[in-house]
């Protein structure tokens, strides 16, 4: 029944006397209480407009991270293949030498070694170095997801 009256009227004051009776009745609303409704209205949207692209921000930062720790962990991966294979070959060069380790002058054998060691650690170096940018990047999402709750709880 409301809603045929709501269908039919042909002039506003029709439309909004068929509104008025379709609705129950709350009672007048004072000026006062619906000042702090729009003011609580207004407030809610610029909580909104603010809120949702700092979330979406957030969301976008984190992803990136996220991005960016896979590529450093595939990166570790593709060092560490290099380290191992480095290590085989270094045995068996490690081998041959003791083979002719006789016909080798020891100060041959030592620029050797020590060519060795300075890859050796050149390599752990470039793997700490991974493992720090992998645990800087985590500690950024943390505080990247803290940030994000921290905004999301003081703008309600």
């Amino acid at each position: 029944m409301a809603d045929q009256q709501l269908a039919q009227p042909s002039n506003p004051m029709q439309a909004m006397q068929a509104t008025i009776q379709a609705a129950p009745s709350t009672g007048p609303i004072a000026k006062d209480s619906y000042d702090e409704l729009f003011d609580e209205n207004m407030r809610l949207r610029d909580f909104h407009d603010t809120t949702v692209p700092n979330i979406f921000s957030v969301a976008s930062m984190i992803n990136d991270c996220v991005d960016m720790i896979k590529i450093i962990e595939e990166r570790n991966l593709r060092n560490e293949k290099f380290i191992n294979e480095s290590t085989r070959l270094m045995t068996q060069v490690q081998e041959s030498m003791a083979a002719r380790e006789a016909t080798i002058r020891e100060t041959e054998k030592q620029e050797y070694d020590n060519k060795m060691r300075k890859l050796q650690a050149k390599h752990a170096a470039e793997k700490r170095q991974s493992r720090l940018e992998i645990q800087s990047l985590r500690q950024k999402v943390v505080r990247l997801e803290r940030r994000l709750m921290d905004n999301s709880s003081t703008r309600m």
